[in-house]
């Protein structure tokens, strides 16, 4: 099989595998525990509009993917970059980046149990517990970076117009959707989330910033 054919048939095979681990998830833990997962706010609110976009481009990502693999003259359709697909490094690393990303975000959640919700309700009410250990040592949003890797690769695996665009409502809309989480996070544990906040960074730590802090917690136990 050609690398361009198994590359097709990976993306379609990756996010019809993502659909059905997802869905099924959210349906076991609605029927174990009685309520979704899925925080609805209401309707025409920032959280709602980030929710329905991330649902239609999740469904539209996933039909282009899977009519690839049986009409590869879509590629045409979606803006192709011809000279950048079909390179086993560029696109390989892609679909490196998308499993790692995949297997990250697993993680994640896992290690978040029954604390992880999609989105806030119109109460504000994220999650019982202010998590601050394991990968939330590390940055205050490793799910939204874990997404945004994995979009990355998925760009670097098909270069083209449609990943582009996807990448960039992907990046616009975490961004966004970041600040309301956290907004909802200091009005539910105030003081204790400013801390937090201090310690650990919105996105990544940087080397100088985790010097300060450092000599900060020092110059504190003198």
């Amino acid at each position: 099989m050609a690398f361009d054919t198994a590359l097709r048939v990976f993306l379609g095979c990756y996010f019809l595998f993502v659909a059905v681990h997802y869905s099924a998830w959210l349906i076991g833990l609605r029927q174990r525990h009685g309520r979704s997962r899925v925080r609805k706010d209401v309707l025409g609110s920032s959280n709602s509009l980030h929710q329905i976009t991330f649902s239609a481009f999740r469904s539209l990502i996933l039909t282009v993917c899977l009519v690839r693999v049986v009409y590869p003259g879509l590629d045409e359709w979606v803006g192709a970059a011809p000279g950048l697909n079909g390179l086993p490094v560029l696109n390989g690393t892609g679909a490196v980046l998308m499993l790692a990303a995949f297997g990250w975000i697993d993680y994640c959640k896992s290690y978040m149990d029954h604390n992880w919700a999609s989105g806030t309700d119109a109460d504000h009410l994220s999650g019982s517990k202010l998590l601050t250990s394991g990968p939330f040592s590390i940055t205050r949003n490793p799910i939204f970076i874990g997404i945004l890797v994995g979009q990355a690769g998925f760009m670097l695996a098909f270069p083209s117009a449609f990943t582009v665009i996807c990448f960039g409502v992907g990046v616009a809309t975490i961004l966004r959707q970041s600040a309301i989480e956290e907004l909802a996070l200091r009005r539910r544990f105030g003081q204790r989330y400013l801390i937090y906040a201090e310690e650990v960074p919105r996105w990544f730590h940087l080397p100088s910033r985790s010097i300060v802090n450092l000599l900060t917690r020092s110059n504190r136990s003198d």
